[in-house]
């Protein structure tokens, strides 16, 4: 091979992987992700979703940054912001647990059927969780399907013990009040 076809393929071989020195948009997300989570856990919520979305903005196909993104939203109190990501998370990988879990937890007071949808999808698609198959029966009896909110919260019981200190104290009977008098004679 001669000297100018040497620098030829070296010369291709350089345009071609130019761009190698830079971070790639998946590298670059990863780092913002993690600037997040440091941030977070000193406290600062506000530096924590700045980097979340520039997370979003540098690998927007990121579920990871969408997901920590909605986390934070979340623990903002943000609710529409909070769900918004989480649906983004799952529209990039339908089947990622931790953004369906925090979905069907975040619609349960609201869109209790969306929520119970996103429980029976989470147990399909991940057999025999426990916490998905508790939150299930809770959801399930508070619709007023006892028989199925007690079966899932039996099976979730069963897989994980601990889950039973945190079924709900059931009511103690009242007294039942005394029977009223009328003040007037009946006709």
């Amino acid at each position: 091979m001669t000297l100018t076809a040497t620098l030829v393929v070296i010369v291709g071989a350089a345009s071609l992987l130019g761009g190698c020195g830079k971070p790639s948009a998946a590298s670059k997300a990863s780092s913002l992700i993690q600037d997040g989570v440091t941030a977070g856990r000193e406290g600062n919520s506000a530096a924590a979703l700045a980097d979340y979305q520039a997370a979003v903005t540098a690998d927007p196909l990121s579920a990871i940054a969408y997901y920590d993104l909605g986390v934070a939203y979340g623990e903002r109190d943000d609710v529409d912001q909070a769900r918004t990501s989480f649906q983004k998370a799952l529209l990039i990988n339908p089947r990622y647990k931790s953004a369906l879990f925090d979905l069907a937890v975040l619609d349960t007071p609201t869109e209790p059927t969306t929520a119970e949808t996103l429980y029976r999808q989470l147990d399909d698609l991940y057999p025999n969780s426990p916490n998905a198959l508790f939150n299930l029966g809770l959801l399930l009896d508070h619709l007023g399907n006892k028989a199925g909110g007690a079966a899932a919260i039996a099976k979730a019981v069963a897989l994980e013990p601990s889950l039973a200190s945190r079924l709900p104290k059931p009511a103690k009977p009242t007294k039942p009040a005394s029977p009223t008098t009328s003040t007037t004679k009946a006709p």
